[in-house]
């Protein structure tokens, strides 16, 4: 039997996407992501949005961003982004006229042996593992519903 906790080892960074004329897209950047119209990573259609614009890449738990020499720049926070920048939570980056806004970075769920069990023996309770999963992902999204609606701390 497993169980899923979350992992301190491995990190996700949730971002939302506004594009105009679209619904707002929520991704987890777990590695690092390339951004542009034409790429392997997440494919925008904004005309104003260089082929490969910028990379988002988490690096010891925090969001980097690099501009990848696109043509109309990149900006966190209305600065134009020259070397490879750390984001913080709840700021935005502005490519063209599609925003990204970094909402938080949590630990993401893994899974763990807890103990051991007989492949033999029937489990229980066969809905228990939806359920620990149901339960985890809840926690997560309170992770980043409460990164999301908190103050950025100004010192």
């Amino acid at each position: 039997m497993t169980t899923v906790t979350a992992s301190p080892n491995r990190t996700g960074a949730l971002i939302a996407v506004s594009q105009d004329g679209r619904t707002p897209l929520h991704v987890v950047v777990v590695d690092r992501l390339d951004v542009g119209r034409e790429c392997d990573g997440l494919l925008l259609a904004d005309q104003r949005v260089s082929r490969l614009h910028l990379r988002l890449e988490l690096v010891e738990g925090r969001m980097v961003v690099a501009d990848l020499g696109s043509s109309n720049g990149t900006f966190v926070d209305g600065l134009r982004v020259r070397a490879p920048v750390v984001v913080e939570p709840l700021s935005t980056v502005t490519l063209g006229s599609t925003a990204i806004r970094l909402l938080g970075v949590a630990p993401l769920p893994g899974r763990e042996p807890v103990g051991e069990t007989s492949s033999s023996a029937p489990d229980p309770d066969p809905g228990a593992e939806r359920l620990r999963l149901r339960q985890q992902t809840t926690n997560l999204s309170g992770v980043w519903r409460a990164d999301a609606t908190a103050s950025p701390s100004r010192g």
